[in-house]
């Protein structure tokens, strides 16, 4: 499914149908992505991760991005993205 994740409940999507059906893992780029640090990029792939990734494919990495985005935030999700699920959830609950 692609939709955009941060105009919902991500966790709400995640209870109802993680591990049920394919999410594509949009973060938000109307402001997170232009207008977050690289922490907070981090922290919502940490909070789509947490909420819909089950580790059996139910969820693709995903980031779009504007000439607006710094590219620190960029590349913070793509290492949030690769980081194996219980570290990213040690560094960032």
């Amino acid at each position: 499914v692609n939709s955009q994740l941060f105009c919902m409940d991500v966790e709400q999507i995640g209870r109802r149908f993680k591990g049920r059906i394919s999410f594509w893992g949009e973060i938000d780029r109307q402001h997170v992505l232009p207008f977050g640090t690289a922490a907070e990029c981090r922290a919502a792939v940490g909070r789509v991760r947490r909420a819909l990734d089950d580790g059996t494919g139910g969820l693709i990495a995903q980031c779009e991005w504007g000439v607006s985005n710094p590219p620190e935030n960029i590349q913070a999700v793509f290492e949030a993205w690769e980081m194996p699920r219980e570290e990213l959830q040690k560094r960032h609950g």
